[in-house]
């Protein structure tokens, strides 16, 4: 395992002074560097083979520079050391050009030792590779990426994992970038928000990929509807927001965390569906087993077969469920010996957290 890096205090060198004073990115070098692909959907904003979407309410260009700047600040405020190795692991990173801008400014302000761990359900089948593949040529070393923070937090290293090494390695920063918004793309469903659950998952087919798994239920009649919204989800072209659905992932204790809607019939659905889960609590107990997704997923099997004689249908399936990526790549770097941040930029807003 690789030792932890003890941070140091005292008094900066008069270059590291310097480098406290870096110029931010500015509109007009961007720019300069850029260009905007406008669409009919999406505006997208290309330097090469790397990009961003650009939208006015929730990514904006402005709201993106002022992200990359605030963010060298903060890693500057909190890791003055600039040869301690920094990881930094970004979700839902796409065509990575963000990523490239933080990279270019972290070593203008005199970090080197930089490593890159890019997670995007998009990856899969060679999605973004152009975009990966230049990424990779302009950083030059110390970039993987991968299809969800499973196949990252899972990778082995050695005797250990990646992700361990990373964790031990020096400082951490975990990057929540544009996550998918209703603002962005459309709804697949309609409901009143205050009933309802965003949902921010993509279907994927292989179990060790996936976070959580997503009960929908609805009356018969409504199935077909269900069913579009499955597809929705898999092609990634809409953000779903409806009632009716259920979110069953794993805590870092093995016991099963649900979330549903705040509507009466979310609490009904859930309650309907709590003795399932507790048999399968009560099972794994007794038979001293770790419970895993594919028990759970039994259990919501069972759960759809009893919606028959009540006019009711259902379907199910396993996600990278994208809040869930964010809360196990938080959990996993704290309480380390070396600093672990987290910065996100949604809807414009920019935030941070030790």
């Amino acid at each position: 395992m690789i030792p932890a890096i003890t941070a140091l205090k005292g008094s900066l060198s008069t270059a590291e002074q310097l480098v406290n004073v870096l110029p931010p990115l500015t509109i007009r070098s961007l720019l300069r560097d850029t260009y905007l692909d406008t669409g009919q959907e999406v505006n997208i904003r290309r330097k090469g083979e790397l990009s961003w979407i650009e939208n006015q309410n929730v990514a904006s260009l402005t709201g993106r520079i002022e992200f990359i700047n605030q963010l060298i600040s903060y890693v500057i405020g909190n890791i003055p050391q600039r040869n301690t190795p920094l990881t930094l692991v970004s979700m839902g990173s796409g065509g990575l050009l963000t990523e490239k801008f933080i990279n270019q400014q972290l070593k203008k302000a005199g970090y080197s030792d930089i490593h890159w761990r890019m997670i995007d359900v998009d990856y899969q089948q060679n999605g973004y590779r152009p975009s990966r593949n230049e990424f990779r040529d302009k950083v030059e070393k110390n970039v993987l990426s991968f299809t969800s923070e499973q196949a990252y937090l899972n990778k082995n290293s050695g005797p250990t994992t990646l992700a361990v090494d990373d964790k031990f390695r020096g400082a951490s920063i975990i990057l929540s970038i544009d996550p998918p918004s209703p603002l962005e793309g459309q709804e697949a469903a309609t409901c009143d928000v205050s009933d309802c659950m965003l949902i921010r998952g993509r279907p994927v087919n292989d179990i060790k990929q996936a976070n959580a798994i997503y009960l929908l239920v609805a009356d018969k009649s409504g199935q077909d509807k269900l069913i579009q919204v499955h597809q929705h989800l898999t092609a990634g072209d809409h953000v779903v927001m409806m009632e009716g659905v259920l979110k069953c992932t794993l805590n870092s204790q093995s016991d099963c965390e649900v979330t549903f809607c705040p509507s009466s019939s979310g609490q009904a659905l859930n309650r309907d569906v709590k003795p399932f889960m507790e048999y399968v609590h009560r099972v794994a107990d007794q038979t001293g087993q770790k419970l895993e997704l594919q028990h759970i997923d039994k259990a919501l099997g069972k759960y759809i077969s009893s919606l028959e004689n009540a006019g009711l249908a259902g379907i199910k399936f396993y996600v990278s469920d994208y809040d869930t990526s964010v809360t196990r790549l938080r959990q996993h770097f704290q309480n380390g010996n070396n600093p672990a941040l987290f910065a996100a930029f949604e809807n414009n807003q920019v935030s941070f957290q030790p």
